[in-house]
């Protein structure tokens, strides 16, 4: 599920996140997925799903748009 938006921003990307998550809280429920100023057409509430490339950027991990 799209948790929250940042498209149209210099950020260029949105955050995805497991609904339900695993109750692990050792482990992220979400990503960042960047869409490299593709500027895609989603809104926050959205269930899809991408994919990519995933990627370490500044010690994070992101998965690099490849399609929705």
């Amino acid at each position: 599920m799209v948790a929250a938006d940042f498209v149209a921003t210099d950020l260029d990307g949105f955050f995805l996140q497991d609904p339900a998550g695993d109750a692990d809280e050792a482990t992220s429920d979400g990503v960042w997925v960047f869409d490299g100023n593709r500027d895609v057409e989603i809104d926050v509430g959205d269930v899809i799903t991408v994919s990519g490339r995933v990627d370490e950027y500044y010690g994070l991990t992101e998965i690099i748009l490849d399609q929705l």
